[in-house]
């Protein structure tokens, strides 16, 4: 969430520069990538972390740490939509 958040404040200060070699499309890009890649990371440590549960752990145990990692697919999903949000304001000058 917090770079979701940088990348949005970024997106938005373009609107400011005067083309000042700063492109609010790379930006957005660069940002999703990292979403992406951070979320990937962290669901594939809850599924790594998942096969190390011992079989006697109760399966709400197992169900609470898989909703985890949906859980971090879905804020990832989200925060994509804040930068996509953001670069639609400096794309039609829009408020957010």
């Amino acid at each position: 969430d917090d770079l979701a958040s940088r990348a949005v404040q970024r997106i938005l200060s373009t609107r400011q520069s005067t083309n000042g070699g700063i492109d609010a499309h790379a930006l957005a890009r660069r940002a999703h990538r990292e979403l992406v890649y951070f979320a990937d990371r962290d669901t594939q440590a809850i599924a790594s972390a998942l096969t190390l549960i011992p079989s006697d752990v109760p399966s709400s145990a197992r169900s609470r740490a898989a909703a985890q990692g949906e859980a971090l697919v879905r804020q990832m999903k989200q925060a994509k939509r804040r930068v996509d949000e953001a670069l639609t304001v400096v794309q039609t000058g829009d408020a957010l």
